[in-house]
């Protein structure tokens, strides 16, 4: 009995790390990457068709779980010196959807208000991606 309580805490401490997703930056030139970078792209197209073509310089992009943040900068477009673009992004299915825009979402919500918001519809928005995007980018 003794010998089964011991594998069975075994087994159970090797599932639960094995299930801890880890943040990650995706590579450059990367699909995943790619796909990030289109899908806040065609969102931002979609609400303004003035920024169709727009070229983004990543400051930081980051990815857990089904959850994305990045940090980006237009770098081809009159607007381009209006500051960081800061979104965050949900898998979904094989591509990305955008949960949240700085640039093309409610104008009176920044960052640290979006992202409580998101921690408390989605409660899959892991706690590393939201420090380091705390952290790092949003202003409260």
């Amino acid at each position: 009995m003794k010998t089964i309580i011991i594998l069975v805490t075994i087994i159970l401490s090797v599932v639960s790390v094995g299930s801890a997703q880890k943040m990650h930056e995706p590579t450059k030139g990367s699909l995943e990457r790619k796909a990030l970078v289109d899908a806040i792209r065609t969102y931002d197209v979609a609400r303004n068709g003035e920024l169709e073509g727009e070229i983004f310089k990543i400051n930081a992009i980051r990815v857990q779980g089904n959850w994305a943040f990045a940090s980006l900068e237009r770098t081809n477009l009159p607007d381009a010196s209006e500051g960081t673009h800061l979104a965050f992004l949900q898998r979904s299915g094989k591509g990305w959807k955008v949960m949240w825009s700085s640039y093309n979402d409610r104008a009176d919500e920044v960052g640290v208000d979006a992202l409580k918001r998101l921690r408390k519809k989605h409660k899959d928005l892991l706690r590393d991606l939201a420090t380091f995007a705390e952290n790092g980018f949003l202003a409260g």
